[in-house]
């Protein structure tokens, strides 16, 4: 969670000090004050100071959760969108835009055998996985349930991609993941485009899996 609004009310409380302070001199001439109008001037100062901390710290926790999942921290749906035509205009003209589809294989069972804490700890610890990974210009975004949206900006040399993925968990679990990876090589593709093509191919990769599945239901 950022500070952007704790920052804002204070500078407005330090503001407002000032202010008071300036009034002060502009009509005593001086800055001096008697005993009861400084500790009645520094308890309101304290007192906005305070309330403006919380009021900061209120409008950073809704502008969190509104582009937050509350669950991994991961950025949600709604943000990507509103987000990814900056960051498409952003790239360099060596750059290409690459979104991966990351979804977890046999979660069901994984709920079903472990339990839903652990299903929900192997969601968090996965997106963790995922956000270390991108640096900073990079996005991870819970796309659905069990389901991550990757967006990052790769030159063409970086574009390879692993179609299926292990995670160890710290419950000592290993679990899979299978992914689809697309890049753009036009001069501009929508989201919805990218996701549509990244999610074929995911469906794909998780069919196969399926298929090269062997002893462990985990694997």
């Amino acid at each position: 969670m950022g500070y952007k609004g704790r920052i804002i009310s204070i500078t407005i409380v330090l503001f407002l000090y000032i202010y008071w302070n300036a009034y002060t001199y502009i009509i005593d001439g001086s800055l001096h004050m008697d005993e009861l109008r400084f500790w009645f001037s520094l308890a309101v100062s304290i007192v906005e100071g305070i309330i403006g901390w919380w009021i900061g710290k209120q409008f950073d926790r809704v502008k969190f959760l509104s582009e937050r999942d509350y669950l991994t921290k991961a950025y949600n749906r709604r943000w990507v969108y509103k987000k990814y035509d900056r960051f498409f205009n952003n790239l360099d003209d060596t750059d290409r835009i690459k979104v991966t589809l990351v979804d977890i294989n046999q979660f069901k069972f994984i709920n079903d055998h472990y339990g839903h804490e652990i299903g929900d700890k192997a969601i968090c610890e996965v997106a963790e996985s995922l956000i270390n990974r991108v640096d900073k210009s990079g996005i991870v975004a819970r796309w659905g349930g069990d389901e991550f949206l990757v967006i990052e900006k790769r030159s063409k040399a970086e574009l390879t991609a692993v179609e299926v993925e292990s995670f160890h968990l710290s419950s000592g679990i290993m679990i899979t993941a299978s992914k689809g990876t697309v890049t753009c090589e036009k001069i501009y593709c929508t989201l919805d485009e990218l996701v549509r093509e990244a999610d074929q191919m995911m469906y794909t990769q998780k069919q196969n899996y399926k298929k090269e599945r062997m002893t462990s239901p985990l694997r």
